[in-house]
């Protein structure tokens, strides 16, 4: 779990259709630090690969709307159809989305960049006591490297220096890696 961010799981998720989502909490203070030894630090990447984790930028806009584009139905639950997936994409995954992003200020998007390419991102808004992690991608070639460690534990210090008291996040329950990865933290 995250470093003094204990978890706490309702019984049954809530989600877009209902009963299709898991969703995870986490409050300061009830932990004094991590048990798990290695699942509180980033995993690490290839020795001879250059990690990077930063704000975005304008700059980063093609390749997050790629990658958005790409990871997005990684997360969708099996029986959604390609063409409403794609309308999702295409509506709210596009460069006007990520720019209206980038300029709200309640929202921070932070992206992963191995060896000079943007690899994942997250998307952190503040809800004033509590922040909500409302995105969180990783391209398939770079799951399992610790871009979504570090970019969890960077909402987690972003979050903690705004005075937030607790972060929470939603995960369809048919997102079984996903899952499994939040729980770990």
């Amino acid at each position: 779990h995250l470093p003094g961010m204990p978890l706490q799981r309702p019984d049954e998720g809530v989600g877009d259709p209902p009963g299709n989502g898991f969703w995870m909490s986490a409050w300061h203070g009830a932990d004094p630090g991590c048990a798990h030894g290695t699942h509180c630090s980033p995993a690490h990447v290839a020795h001879n690969e250059q990690m990077e984790i930063r704000e975005a930028e304008l700059a980063d806009l093609p390749a997050l709307v790629d990658l958005a584009a790409r990871t997005f139905p990684l997360a969708c639950p099996p029986g959604l159809s390609t063409s409403s997936i794609d309308n999702f994409i295409a509506n709210n995954l596009n460069a006007e989305s990520f720019t209206d992003w980038f300029d709200a200020p309640a929202i921070k998007v932070t992206v992963g960049i191995v060896d000079g390419v943007v690899s994942a991102y997250l998307v952190l808004i503040n809800e004033g006591g509590a922040h909500f992690v409302s995105k969180c991608y990783v391209a398939p070639e770079f799951h399992g490297r610790g871009l979504a460690d570090s970019l969890l534990l960077d909402a987690v210090d972003v979050a903690t220096k705004r005075g937030s008291q607790r972060i929470h996040l939603g995960v369809n329950k048919a997102n079984a890696r996903a899952i499994r990865f939040y729980e770990r933290h």
